[in-house]
């Protein structure tokens, strides 16, 4: 009897993300965004198109990584 305890074992093996800088991209436009709120207008606009292009990069890197081959 084994306790209780449920043994696990991976179907197939799982591979993590490739490192990115596109979360600390998008940090930083969030910052950008958020200090153009109290200071002026040019940060909030640089902070969006980073937010903007960080996302979409981020979406199209994990994108291409889910449909590369294995």
């Amino acid at each position: 009897m084994d306790g209780g305890l449920v043994s696990h074992r991976p179907e197939a093996a799982r591979s993590e993300p490739a490192p990115t800088a596109w979360p600390a991209t998008l940090a930083l436009g969030v910052t950008l965004a958020a200090l153009g709120v109290v200071t002026t207008l040019l940060f909030t606009v640089a902070g969006a198109i980073l937010v903007a292009a960080a996302l979409a990069g981020w979406i199209v890197e994990m994108t291409a990584e889910q449909e590369a081959p294995r």
